[in-house]
């Protein structure tokens, strides 16, 4: 992996870490998302994100799994918003 794709990567996270806590106003997010890491192609044209979700249950779990699937977009925009890239 490159210099460039590692720091793309890492901001990638940064970002969507913090919009996942600020901008994303979904009340069935619930406990704690983290954002595990994230591969980014060799060109920056995909990145594919793998996070974790600790809540009190399993149906908690399995409506923030949701409410984050659902928000992908709206995630998607804002990373475009913060983030100057050829494709986001």
């Amino acid at each position: 992996m490159s210099l460039r794709n590692e720091r793309v990567r890492k901001e990638l996270m940064r970002e969507i870490a913090e919009i996942l806590r600020k901008e994303v106003k979904d009340p069935r997010i619930s406990g704690i998302v983290s954002i595990t890491d994230i591969e980014v192609a060799h060109d920056n044209s995909f990145a594919k994100v793998f996070y974790s979700v600790f809540a009190t249950n399993d149906e908690a779990k399995q409506k923030t799994v949701e409410a984050i699937e659902e928000n992908v977009s709206r995630i998607r925009y804002e990373v475009g918003k913060r983030i100057t890239l050829r494709h986001v």
